[in-house]
């Protein structure tokens, strides 16, 4: 009774609105029986006309969909897609040739292409390239030709190696590490910085304005065949750290004013250049941290106050943020990631054989592999990444296990967190699947 009342008020002021005072409730029209016959839907059907419809579910923004097929014989490899789910882009390795494809279209053909990367827009594309070099197996995959870097296919200049590539963000700078003539030097915008044996681990800032790089300079007197013996040192910001035996893992902070990296002292290593042992630390700005058998894949918490990293010592393997030790593991694996607020610290460890993600005491399931760093949300309540069991990828979001996949990358949670979107590929088919929280 009280739906029919509140019915034949919103009718009322719906006649009076219209202008059709003459009709009357005792002597309806067809259309008003119409009306009062289906009486339970006609407030919604009103309010929706006076534009007060119930707004639609935060989270459901993402649709699953078909991004590209790969051709028929072609080997695809770095394999990524834009975090809006709409765009797809792969290296392709095709009867010895090599080529990018963004969103189906195919680039120019190469000896090798490395390095390939996206800005954060994917507003460029930019990867390292070879021209008329010879692909072989072992550590020097290509032997003779030209190097250069390709950003949105235009090539740049020729040189006798290229590495090291670093597009910021924004996709506004990039800089990688470039040699001529038996000297390497990084180049930052296209301008070379000094020439050094050797430069690796290039990075830039968020705005690309700094740029930090590991470099390593013979000394005099120095047997050139040793890799090792206080050659190496990080430049940052123009200026000249302090010798070490071994620098590794370098990054910048998020607003690009604090440089951390490995280093060690102490080095020894066999005829091949692997190291045996030595003293290993990490170096924040110019402050040395503590000595451990090995350290490396360094993070910094997003206000930049505090790095994480991967430690071993007496056979031990740990996560080291800050200066506190977490518990021991019996193997550690991904780069440590901290929680949005930067008070927890989410890795990948192994347990009895199988890996899991060990969060504050806690672990997140036990699978053969995980091939991703985990991820927080947004509110940094919820975990996602990817794992492996029985040659298939999946992605897990919390306790949530979805569907299996030959290849799954790119998890990503929705602004609000109501979503995780990724990237996955069923044969040649590279799809975005959506998983919902609620």
């Amino acid at each position: 009774m009280i739906l029919r009342a509140i019915v034949d008020i919103l009718v009322r002021m719906a006649l009076v609105k219209w202008r059709l005072p003459h009709l009357r409730w005792t002597t309806p029209p067809v259309a008003l029986l119409f009306v009062k016959s289906f009486y339970p839907i006609v407030p919604y059907l009103l309010l929706s006309f006076l534009g007060c419809t119930r707004p639609k579910p935060e989270g459901t923004g993402w649709q699953e969909r078909l991004l590209d097929k790969i051709p028929d014989g072609v080997q695809a490899s770095g394999t990524t897609c834009s975090s809006d789910g709409k765009r797809a882009a792969y290296v392709a390795w095709e009867k010895d040739k090599w080529y990018a494809v963004v969103d189906g279209k195919r680039g120019p053909s190469f000896a090798f292409i490395t390095d390939f990367q996206m800005s954060a827009d994917w507003n460029r594309v930019a990867y390292c390239a070879n021209r008329g070099g010879e692909l072989r197996s072992g550590p020097a995959r290509v032997t003779g030709g030209s190097w250069f870097t390709v950003v949105d296919g235009h090539e740049g200049e020729a040189f006798d190696g290229v590495g090291s590539l670093c597009l910021n963000p924004g996709g506004t700078h990039l800089a990688y590490a470039a040699k001529r003539e038996n000297k390497w030097f990084a180049v930052l915008d296209g301008k070379p910085i000094n020439p050094q044996d050797e430069v690796r681990d290039i990075a830039l800032s968020a705005d690309g304005r700094a740029i930090a790089y590991s470099a390593h300079e013979s000394l005099p007197h120095d047997d050139q065949a040793k890799l090792y013996g206080n050659k190496w040192f990080v430049v940052a910001r123009g200026k000249k750290g302090e010798r070490f035996d071994y620098v590794a893992d370098l990054i910048l902070s998020p607003d690009g004013k604090t440089v951390a990296y490995a280093a060690a002292t102490d080095v020894e290593a066999d005829a091949s250049g692997n190291i045996k042992h030595g003293r290993f630390f990490v170096v924040v700005g110019e402050e040395k941290g503590e000595e451990f058998d090995y350290v490396g894949r360094l993070s910094f918490s997003a206000d930049g106050k505090i790095v994480a990293y991967i430690a071993r010592k007496a056979g031990k393997a740990f996560i080291v943020s800050g200066k506190t030790r977490l518990r021991d593991e019996e193997w550690v694996g991904h780069w440590p990631v901290f929680s949005p607020d930067g008070k927890s610290v989410a890795y990948t460890a192994m347990k009895k054989g199988q890996w899991t993600v060990a969060l504050d005491g806690r672990e997140n399931g036990s699978f053969r592999g995980i091939s991703s760093n985990p991820i927080f949300s947004p509110d940094g309540k919820v975990l996602t990444f990817i794992a492996e069991e029985g040659g298939k990828e999946f992605v897990v979001v919390g306790d949530k296990k979805g569907p299996e996949f030959d290849q799954a990358f790119m998890p990503v949670f929705s602004a609000n967190g109501a979503q995780v979107g990724y990237g996955a590929r069923l044969g040649s088919d590279l799809w975005w699947k959506v998983i919902s929280l609620h």
